[in-house]
Order: C-alpha cells, then structure tokens, then sequence
C-alpha cells in the first residue's frame, strides 16, 4: 500500500508542538529540533522532498536520513564542526560534500532505494546533483524503518513530503485557504471548536479561485495534510478525532487531556485538479 506523509513544518505527532510560528516559507510553520517519521513495513524505496532554512553553523549537527532496523544511516550530514559541508552519507560512510548558503532556503530531494547491491542514494539541493550514485549497498537490503530530522536551532524543516512512490522536486506544500466552514459542534467563536456528542464534525471548504491565483491554476494537487491544533478532550466520553474527506475516514487519532495537544493526517490525491480540491469537505469528526 502505497503511502504519503505531509508535514507543513509541524513536528511529527509525536512532537507536534516542538515548532517555531515563524511563517519563513509560503505562510508556513518551521520544526526545529529533532522529530522522525516512522515508515509501514516492508518499505524498501522511499522519496523525501523538504525545504530547510539554514540559519548557521554552530556546534549543533543537521542530519536527514533514511534509517533500517539495525541503526544504518544515509542521507545528508552536518556535524556543525565541519562548517557549511554537508556531507552524503551512505550506510555511515560520507562519499561527497555539499556546501550550504547560510540565511536561505534551501529545496532538498532524497531518493533512496535500499538493496545490498543495487540500491540507489541520489539527492538534489536546490535542482543541482549532490549525490547520485546506483548499483551500490544501501542499507544492505533491509527495510527502511525511519526517516529522521535532527537539528538544534540552526537549521528549520518546513513543507515535508515522504512517500514509496516517485515525487518531483518541484511539489511544493501549501496553505490552503478556506471559503466555509460547516460544523455541528459548538463554535467558540474564536476560530475554535468544541465537540459534546460522538459524531460531531467541523468540515470546511477550500477557496479554489483563491489558491488558483496563489499557485497556478494548471497545478495538481498530489496530496492533502489536514492539522486540529489544538485537540484534546476534557471529560468522559469523547476521546478520539478522525480526519474526513467528505465520509471517508482518513485516519483516527486518540486524544489526550494536555491542553496542548494536536493532530495530523495526510494522504495521497491522484493528481486532482485544484477546482476538484474546492469541490471537496474537509475536517474532522468527535469519536470515543
């Protein structure tokens, strides 16, 4: 089953609230500090496209990386003592460098297939070749278990796509701007809601004609990342949310009491046209 992970520079679910609002990139959030993202089993192949904002070199290491089940690395890798060197990083072995401009973004494409002897670790910075080397030992065949971001304050992640099937460096993730919101919950009326029954959806619609003149109207969309910021539950009963598409269920996610909890989930569109986008509900449901 093929699979999409988009993140907009919110830290994983896990860390989902270690993130600096500073809207860098495209009106969008940037993750600092570490966080990965855990892959399905049996996934051998993996594309990763990311924007990181580089801000220095300090003492602090910037690593990206694929990751098997026995702690084999690849990808990009910066100890922070080796300035703006960015090392490719193969099965913990460097074989090249690449220098990184400070103060700037900088567009950062993977594409790692793990096999013992017919892998393939290639990786475009900014549409220029960093690294492309096939027919080699990438993580000696094992599947892959993890992508990982670390970095201390120097360096911030924003607009993240993970996926096992092929990916253009020129995708990019966007804000999308909402024309209506529809909702059977209490509105707070500050932007918040709140669910009292099992059920309970707020669903929204996108604003096409405003998304059309931001990013084009050809574009396609590849995939959609719906985010409730925050979401936690405070009494009995109603303890999980579920992400909707129209009716269908996108995912479920259990909720906790921290007041400071969130949630994500994303997934693959085939290429949808973005007037298809504005025809779509999107939000989530109250659930026990």
């Amino acid at each position: 089953m093929s699979f999409k992970y988009i993140n907009p520079g919110i830290a994983h679910r896990s860390m989902i609230n270690n993130y600096t609002n500073t809207n860098y990139y495209s009106g969008l959030c940037l993750a600092n500090g570490s966080f990965s993202v855990d892959l399905p089993p049996d996934t051998k192949e993996v594309y990763v496209l990311f924007q990181g904002y580089v801000r220095g070199f300090g003492s602090a290491s910037q690593h990206v990386y694929a990751k098997n089940g026995s702690g084999l690395k690849t990808g990009l890798w910066n100890d922070g003592n080796t300035g703006a060197d960015t090392y490719m990083l193969n099965n913990q072995t460097f074989s090249s460098r690449y220098q990184l401009i400070t103060n700037t973004f900088h567009v950062i494409f993977l594409h790692i297939v793990s096999d013992s002897s017919a892998g393939v670790f290639t990786s475009l910075i900014n549409g220029q070749s960093a690294v492309n080397r096939t027919g080699i030992n990438v993580l000696n065949g094992e599947d892959i278990t993890q992508i990982g971001f670390e970095s201390g304050y120097d360096m911030s992640f924003s607009g993240i796509i993970i996926s096992d099937e092929p990916i253009s460096p020129a995708e990019r993730v966007c804000a999308l701007p909402v024309s209506a919101t529809n909702t059977t919950m209490q509105d707070n009326g500050n932007g918040t809601y709140t669910a009292t029954a099992a059920g309970q959806t707020v669903m929204q619609t996108v604003d096409a004609a405003s998304l059309a003149a931001t990013i084009g109207e050809a574009s396609k969309i590849t995939g959609i990342c719906a985010i409730v910021n925050p979401a936690y539950y405070d009494g009995d009963g109603l303890s999980s949310i579920k992400a909707m598409k129209g009716e269908a269920e996108q995912g479920s996610f259990a909720l906790s009491t921290d007041t400071t909890g969130a949630a994500s989930a994303s997934w693959k569109e085939n290429d949808i046209s973005i007037s298809d986008l504005g025809r779509m509900n999107l939000g989530w449901k109250s659930a026990t």
